[in-house]
């Protein structure tokens, strides 16, 4: 998902739930997430974190108001040094219910 291109992206169905999962490719110690929403945002997701791509552990929640103008935005999620080979994040609600989710880069910085 990061390929330093903020001019590209990533959309979902227009239905929720959807779900994003990064394979890491190796185990890894987590720092922190950023996630660069584009205006077709979630407004409710859990992060989850897995060593072994079957098993999920809950590791953030973000929960936002819905705004009149939906605007992109940057959130930056604390994964707690937590180890694992797989991230997935679940969006549950979306900014605009005729819209799908849409991100332009999940940054992950490693501790």
């Amino acid at each position: 998902m990061t390929d330093g291109d903020l001019s590209t992206r990533w959309s979902s169905a227009h239905t929720a739930p959807q779900e994003l999962t990064i394979d890491l490719g190796k185990k890894v110690k987590l720092g922190k997430l950023r996630l660069h929403w584009e205006r077709a945002s979630a407004l409710e997701y859990v992060v989850q974190v897995s060593s072994d791509g079957e098993t999920w552990k809950d590791a953030a929640t973000k929960t936002v108001p819905e705004s009149e103008q939906p605007a992109a935005r940057v959130d930056e999620l604390s994964l707690d040094k937590q180890e694992a080979s797989a991230i997935r994040i679940l969006m549950k609600k979306r900014e605009n219910p005729e819209w799908g989710f849409s991100l332009y880069e999940a940054e992950l910085h490693l501790d």
